[in-house]
């Protein structure tokens, strides 16, 4: 995230109005995170805004049906599409990090598949090292900000469990360890 553009989203975040959800939304997966975690600080922001920010779990924006196809396609193995019998192009679910759409397998079977949104993840990348860039310069210029909070640990935690959620096969590995707990 830029300097300019984390100071307007302070800005969204900060204000007594509402804040324009679709704008944070637009501006990337750095900013819909941010937000998420200040949606659980009603001691700074207040319970109105919350609620609001709150919003952002529940109603990510998803790919545009005519790029979603597009998109599998640019990450899946060649002939993937020839395994279904029919993919829906609604998504059942989506979240900030990716969609899930219901399938049907040509035996009948129903099943979902899940895909990260690549532009999420490639860009959540930059967006994380430009802010660790201008964050050290702040807290070099201002070491009271440390007082405040850790600033720097905030971002790693959110680099850390964001980069984490993009990486599918943690949760086919959680996945794996729920069925295990479930067969013992």
């Amino acid at each position: 995230m830029r300097m300019l553009t984390f100071f307007k989203f302070m800005r969204q975040i900060m204000r007594k109005k509402p804040a324009d959800l679709d704008w944070i939304q637009n501006q990337g997966l750095m900013a819909v995170k941010l937000a998420q975690i200040f949606a659980l600080r009603p001691d700074l922001l207040g319970e109105e805004k919350c609620k609001q920010l709150q919003q952002l779990y529940q109603h990510a924006a998803s790919i545009p049906p005519e790029n979603w196809e597009a998109t599998l396609k640019s990450k899946a193995i060649p002939n993937f599409f020839d395994n279904f019998k029919h993919i829906e192009s609604k998504p059942l679910a989506a979240a900030s990090v990716g969609q899930v759409h219901r399938a049907t397998l040509h035996n009948g079977d129903e099943v979902v598949i899940k895909f990260v949104k690549q532009a999420n993840a490639v860009k959540f990348r930059k967006e994380v090292d430009r802010m660790r860039s201008w964050l050290r310069m702040f807290l070099v210029l201002s070491p009271r900000l440390r007082k405040v909070g850790n600033p720097m640990a905030l971002l790693n935690h959110v680099a850390d469990y964001t980069t984490r959620e993009l990486d599918l096969r943690n949760e086919i590995s959680g996945a794996a360890e729920l069925a295990r707990i479930q067969t013992e």
